[in-house]
């Protein structure tokens, strides 16, 4: 235990210069947001930056770890592989806190009608979003590579958009039915902070002076089905960290959370978003530059090509009906 704390204090010494960095960082552009959004409260600018250091901070808390010579040098260390990462998951965890304070009460403090909502409201943002840091940590460390690593954060991050606005449209256009949700609150398991909760949250705390108005069961379902997601993603980082090898950094990233499962995902999600014939070869070429990106080569394995005929074979179908 003495050592963990020991590595902790020296961790977090070493990284007060990104801590400093990060925070005027994010106090410049949520003051700039903040005069861009029509509202004027800054809660959407809030909102966005601190979406924006729960994607950056994970990159720059593990990256070190996508280093071989590194982690040969920390697993060496008298310390618990779990304890390890739990430093670098807590610092990050710090450095978000301190942030987000900082361009909570100094960008939106003096726009809220009831200051004493005020440190409700900030606990409340701030959960949501060391929620997502967790969860983003998580998928950066499924990565062999930094590339690999930030190209998962960003899928990860577009994925409930399109859930949003492709995948749940196309799903009422073939079958005719109501699904569940508007194309701003349907968010379906993937983590992200939706910006329609935003708008119900401000509006139920009365941020602009506005009648509340309460969040619907639905929403609450969204966010507690989100909650438990970046739980368990936390949970299962420590668990993976502990098998995690030296050998294995700068290899093919081949967890069942990155390519693997993103590559077809996508694909999936997207498959009826414009039936020409340039829009079937645009798809088919994406899936495998994708393909490509993943096994660093144009020797796919038989599994890909698979993968890719049955997408080819979807396309044929689709663009027949």
């Amino acid at each position: 235990m003495k050592i963990g704390r020991r590595y902790f204090a020296y961790h977090f010494q070493k990284t007060l210069t990104r801590l400093v960095v990060a925070s005027l960082f994010a106090l410049l552009c949520s003051w700039n947001f903040a005069k861009i959004f029509s509202d004027g409260s800054g809660l959407d600018a809030v909102i966005v930056m601190s979406i924006i250091m729960a994607m950056l901070i994970p990159t720059l808390e593990f990256r070190d770890f996508n280093t071989r010579r590194n982690l040969d040098t920390w697993f060496s260390l008298p310390i618990d592989r779990w304890k390890l990462a739990a430093v670098h998951l807590l610092n990050g965890a710090i450095h978000i806190s301190i942030v987000v304070f900082l361009m909570f009460f100094c960008t939106i403090s003096s726009d809220v009608s009831d200051p004493g909502l005020l440190p409700f409201a900030f606990l409340t943002i701030l959960v949501f979003i060391l929620l997502l840091y967790g969860f983003f940590s998580f998928v950066f460390l499924q990565a062999n590579s930094d590339i690999d690593g930030c190209i998962f954060i960003v899928v990860y991050l577009c994925l409930p958009v399109l859930v949003n606005t492709v995948f749940i449209p196309t799903m009422r256009e073939i079958f005719g039915v109501s699904m569940l949700g508007s194309s701003r609150t349907v968010v379906y398991g993937i983590p992200s902070l939706s910006f329609a909760f935003a708008d119900s949250f401000s509006y139920w705390l009365g941020w602009t002076g506005t009648a509340g108005v309460a969040l619907t069961p639905l929403s609450l379902l969204h966010v507690l089905l989100n909650i438990l997601i970046c739980v368990t993603a936390i949970a299962m980082l420590f668990v993976l960290f502990e098998n995690r090898h030296a050998e294995k950094v700068g290899d093919i990233s081949d967890s069942w959370f990155g390519y693997r499962t993103l590559i077809p995902l996508v694909a999936v999600l997207t498959l009826h978003t414009g039936i020409g014939t340039s829009s079937i070869l645009f798809r088919l070429i994406y899936i495998f530059i994708s393909y490509v990106i993943y096994r660093r080569s144009v020797m796919l394995k038989k599994s890909d090509w698979i993968v890719i005929t049955v997408y080819a074979v979807l396309l044929g179908i689709m663009a027949v009906l």
